[in-house]
């Protein structure tokens, strides 16, 4: 993938893995813009990090997905990589039954709807543009639900990626590029609770990794053009799966 001179619109880039996706991104010469929801986060990380561009977009919502999409379009027309990396994050006992479960379809609007809509919304703009991509940050709780406390965000993440791989197949023959970036557990807000749950329960696996160790291996990984970036070292199991998605039925 080619790593500077892009002009890039990434979802949830004010904090955590999006923000220094963010920085390292811009240090490497490319135009940035990032949406949020929180107008002062956003205003604070364009002061952080000069050069970005925000604007303010709620993207479980879907007027706002086609106002953030009207808005890339008109104000940066040569845009040629969108990073689908918002998400949130909730915890969700299914023993209390329909109860339990009222933050379900506002986590899924963020987690799985918006970046398939908006990947369709951009989609003609980048079919036309130069070095097209389209990057998704899932999880490898999306492989593999073992954070039990969490199960609509493994499940979204889990739809995403089998998304990504039926998107590979759709865009077969065109110039778009898909890519999977799939972190364990990092060192950021989002993760907080389970770090917390896992410290408490005295497991010794309870850290992170550091959040901009993290992104420097993602941006050297994309930069080597890895379609499915997984941190090392990588479990077993994963690799199993990956290993079974790349097979290829014989021809009849």
């Amino acid at each position: 993938m080619k790593l500077s001179g892009n002009t890039i619109f990434l979802t949830g880039g004010a904090a955590g893995i999006g923000k220094s996706l963010t920085k390292q991104l811009v240090e490497q010469g490319n135009e940035v813009i990032v949406c949020g929801r929180n107008e002062d986060t956003l205003k604070k990380a364009t002061k952080e990090i000069p050069g970005l561009h925000y604007v303010r977009c709620d993207i479980s919502s879907d007027a706002d997905r086609r106002e953030v999409f009207k808005h890339i379009s008109k104000n940066f027309p040569k845009l040629n990589v969108l990073i689908n990396n918002a998400a949130i994050q909730s915890t969700y006992d299914f023993k209390t039954g329909a109860e339990g479960l009222k933050k379900m379809d506002h986590e899924l609007s963020i987690n799985l709807n918006a970046p398939i809509h908006l990947t369709g919304l951009f989609m003609p703009l980048l079919l036309k543009a130069e070095n097209p991509a389209v990057v998704f940050v899932t999880s490898i709780l999306g492989l593999a639900p073992f954070e039990t406390k969490i199960p609509i965000y493994c499940i979204a993440k889990s739809g995403l990626h089998s998304y990504i791989l039926l998107l590979r197949k759709h865009l077969q023959g065109t110039p778009v590029e898909v890519y999977e970036v799939a972190p364990p557990k990092v060192e950021t807000d989002i993760h907080s609770a389970v770090r917390a749950d896992l410290k408490a329960a005295g497991r010794e696996d309870w850290r992170g990794v550091d959040v901009d160790v993290y992104c420097k291996f993602v941006v050297e990984k994309l930069a080597e053009d890895v379609k499915f970036v997984l941190y090392p070292p990588v479990p077993p199991f994963v690799e199993a799966i990956t290993n079974a998605e790349a097979w290829t039925p014989p021809a009849k």
